[in-house]
C-alpha cells in the first residue's frame, strides 16, 4: 500500500486528547505531528475520531474452547470486537510437570490466532520455585501469576532463591489475591507484604493482577517488557491503532478523557496494517504471532522501580 496520512484525528495519550497527523508507510508510523500539509500522499480524514493504540488485554481460555472455530467465537465475541491486537494468554498450572505440556497445547490452539499472543502460566504460591523460573526462561514465558490466599503464602516463599533464578531472567511475577478468603483487613496487609518482598528483593513485579478482558495500563505494559513495541502510538511503532467515534468520549473532572471498554467499542480497528474491525470483524487466520519480551522494565522510570 502507498503511503497515506490520517489527518487530524485526536489522539488519545496519557489520557488526554491532541490533535495530530500521521504518516503511515510500509506499516510503521513514519512522523507524527500537529499538521502534515506540505506532504502530498493521499489523506484519510479522521477529525471525528478519537485514536488509541490496539489494545492488550489478558485472557484465560476456557478449557472447553480447543476447536477452531470455538476459538474464532470466542475471540472474535470477547477481544476483536473490543479492539485487542494482542493477547496475554494465561495457562493455570497445578503441577510443574505438566508445563511443557500444557504450554504446547496452548500453543497448539492459538497458532491460526488473528492477533498477537503473549503465553502466562497461572500458579499456585507453593509451586513458586526456582526451577519452574528456570523451566519458563527456556520456554520463553514472560509471565507468571502467582495465587495466594493469605499472608503465610507469601512468607513460604523462598524469595532469596526466587531472586537468584530471575537474574538474567525476563519473567514478571504477578500476584492474584482473594479477596473472598480474607477480611478487608487481611487482604491490605497481604498486599503490602507482597509490595515489601518485591521491594525488598528487586524483583520484577505487579503490585495487582490486571483483568481478564481489559486493557493494560501503560505501567503495566512497561513492568512487563511489552511497552514500547505495543501499547503506544509512536514514529517507528506499528500500525496498530483503534477508532472511536469522537461522541463516544466522556470526561473527568480532571478533563481526562473516560472511555468504558464494555461498553463503548472501536469503530475501526487496525492491526499491523490490516483492518481487524469496521461494520463487522475480518478474521485473518494466522496473521498473529507468538510475542516474545527480552527485557522487563523498559522505559520504566527509576522512581516506579523504588
Amino acid at each position: 500500500m502507498p503511503p497515506y496520512i490520517i489527518e487530524g484525528v485526536q489522539l488519545c495519550k496519557n489520557d488526554t486528547l491532541k490533535t495530530c497527523s500521521l504518516l503511515i508507510e510500509k506499516n510503521r508510523i513514519q512522523f507524527i505531528d500537529h499538521h502534515l500539509e506540505k506532504l502530498k500522499f493521499m489523506r484519510m480524514l479522521a477529525n471525528e475520531y478519537v485514536m488509541t493504540p490496539g489494545f492488550i488485554m489478558m485472557d484465560t481460555l476456557p478449557e472447553d474452547i480447543k476447536t477452531f472455530p470455538q476459538v474464532k467465537s470466542y475471540l472474535s465475541e470477547n477481544y476483536l470486537i473490543r479492539g485487542c491486537t494482542s493477547l496475554i494468554s494465561v495457562i493455570p498450572i497445578q503441577y510443574e510437570g505438566d508445563i511443557q505440556k500444557k504450554v504446547k497445547e496452548r500453543r497448539q490452539i492459538l497458532i491460526n490466532s488473528p492477533i498477537d499472543f503473549y503465553i502466562a502460566l497461572e500458579i499456585s504460591a507453593k509451586n513458586l520455585t526456582p526451577s519452574l523460573l528456570r523451566l519458563c526462561k527456556k520456554l520463553k514465558i514472560s509471565m507468571v501469576i502467582v495465587n495466594f490466599f493469605n499472608e503465610n503464602e507469601i512468607r513460604r516463599v523462598p524469595w532469596g532463591w526466587i531472586r537468584d533464578a530471575l537474574f538474567m531472567n525476563p519473567v514478571t511475577l504477578i500476584p492474584k489475591i482473594s479477596k473472598a478468603e480474607m477480611s478487608f483487613f487481611q487482604y491490605h496487609k497481604v498486599k503490602f507484604l507482597w509490595r515489601d518482598m518485591v521491594k525488598e528483593h528487586k524483583l520484577t513485579a505487579l503490585q495487582d493482577c490486571p483483568q481478564n478482558n481489559r486493557p493494560l495500563q501503560k505501567n503495566e505494559l512497561m513492568t512487563i517488557g511489552i511497552y514500547p513495541d505495543k501499547g503506544d502510538l509512536r514514529i517507528g511503532g506499528q500500525v496498530d491503532y483503534n477508532l472511536y467515534k469522537l461522541e463516544d468520549v466522556g470526561y473527568s473532572v480532571e478533563e481526562n478523557i473516560i472511555l468504558d471498554y464494555h461498553i463503548h467499542k472501536p469503530t475501526f480497528t487496525v492491526h499491523k496494517g490490516r483492518l481487524q474491525k469496521a461494520e463487522k470483524i475480518h478474521y485473518y487466520t494466522g496473521f498473529g504471532e507468538e510475542c516474545v519480551i527480552p527485557i522487563t522494565k523498559r522505559f520504566l522510570p527509576q522512581s516506579a522501580t523504588n
